[in-house]
C-alpha cells in the first residue's frame, strides 16, 4: 500500500535531486568534493544542512571521499548493477563498506553532520546506476527491517549493516527499472 505523505515526500525530493545532479554535471572534476557538495546531499535527504566543522577541515577529509569515488570509477566506469557478476558485485560491496568506515563515529574523516546515510547518498549521487541510498523506508518497503532492527523513535539501529544487502537486492530488482524508480517504489511503500 502506497503512502501518499511519503509520495509527497519524494517527488518534492526530485527538485533537490536534480539539482544536485545538475550541479555534479558542471562540475570540471566531478569527484573532487567540497563541502557544498555536503550541502546538497543534505538538502536533497531532508535535513538542516549543518556541517558542524571548519570548512577547512572538511576539505581536508573529502580527499579520502574522493578517492573512493575514483575507486569506484576505476572499476565500474559506466557499468549498472544488475549487469555485474557476482566477483563485481562483491568487490563493488566492498568498495561501498571503505565508504562506510569513512564516516564511522571514531573515523579520523568522519565529518560531524554527515552519516551513513548520507553517504550513500553522495555514492548513489555519483554512481545512480550502480548505488542505491540507504534510507529506512526503503528497507521497510523491501522488508527487511524486523521490529528489534529499530529504536524506540523507529530509527534503524547499526544502519549501516543493510547496506551490502540493499545492494544486493536492488540488483536483483532492477532488471526492468532503474535505482531511481526502484527507489520510488520502495520508498513510498506505508511504513509498518
Amino acid at each position: 500500500m502506497q503512502d501518499k505523505r511519503a509520495l509527497t515526500q519524494w517527488e518534492k525530493s526530485e527538485i533537490s535531486y536534480q539539482n544536485y545532479s545538475h550541479y555534479i554535471e558542471s562540475k570540471p572534476l566531478k569527484f573532487d568534493l567540497s563541502i557544498i557538495d555536503l550541502f546538497y546531499i543534505k538538502n536533497f535527504k531532508g535535513g538542516s544542512a549543518t556541517i558542524n566543522e571548519r570548512e577547512k577541515i572538511v576539505s581536508k577529509k573529502l580527499t579520502s571521499y574522493s578517492e573512493i569515488l575514483k575507486k569506484i570509477d576505476s572499476e565500474f566506469n559506466g557499468k549498472n548493477l544488475n549487469e555485474l557478476t557476482d566477483p563485481e558485485l562483491s568487490n563493488l560491496i566492498n568498495l561501498a563498506k571503505e565508504g562506510l568506515g569513512l564516516v564511522k563515529p571514531k573515523s579520523n574523516t568522519k565529518i560531524d553532520g554527515f552519516s551513513f546515510s548520507f553517504l550513500t547518498t553522495l555514492l548513489h549521487f555519483h554512481f545512480p546506476k550502480l548505488l542505491p541510498i540507504l534510507d529506512r523506508r526503503v528497507l521497510n518497503g523491501l522488508k527487511m527491517l524486523k521490529e528489534s532492527d529499530l529504536d524506540t523513535q523507529k530509527q534503524v539501529k547499526n544502519l549501516e549493516s543493510f547496506y551490502p544487502e540493499l545492494i544486493k537486492a536492488f540488483k536483483q530488482k532492477t532488471s526492468d527499472k532503474t535505482i531511481r524508480e526502484l527507489d520510488k517504489e520502495l520508498f513510498t511503500i506505508k511504513f509498518n
